[in-house]
């Protein structure tokens, strides 16, 4: 699935995430990484009619990113401090709203192929 240079790009930004909670000054990683994660994480969901978005949010916040599908809605918040990101099953690229929200903790990105299938079981 991922290459050595993708498992790389995994790790950057795991540690990205545990350095940007409670930190503004790694609002810039955190939204560079972030955007180049979740384009890893939609080819391997196999996503087509999807979008990655970044609100960078004001001066005292690191914002999100989101990749949102017809069928999942994924977002990481800059300032989660439980360490979490959240993923839900929608209805298109209007449902903001969805089904209930999965709260997966940051480990979880380091067994990349088991992210995948938790994923791909809350969207289905």
């Amino acid at each position: 699935m991922l290459n050595n240079k993708e498992i790389e790009q995994v790790n950057t930004f795991v540690k990205t995430l545990y350095d940007s909670i409670g930190n503004i000054n790694h609002k810039a990683k955190f939204h560079s990484q972030g955007k180049k994660f979740l384009t890893l994480l939609a080819r391997d969901l196999h996503l087509v009619n999807y979008e990655i978005r970044s609100n960078k949010g004001g001066s005292g916040i690191n914002g999100d990113v989101v990749l949102h599908d017809e069928n999942v809605y994924i977002a990481f918040y800059g300032d989660m401090n439980n360490k979490e990101f959240m993923v839900r099953k929608v209805k298109g690229l209007k449902d903001y709203i969805g089904g209930l929200n999965n709260f997966i903790p940051f480990d979880c990105l380091r067994d990349y192929s088991n992210l995948i299938n938790k994923i791909n079981n809350i969207k289905a």
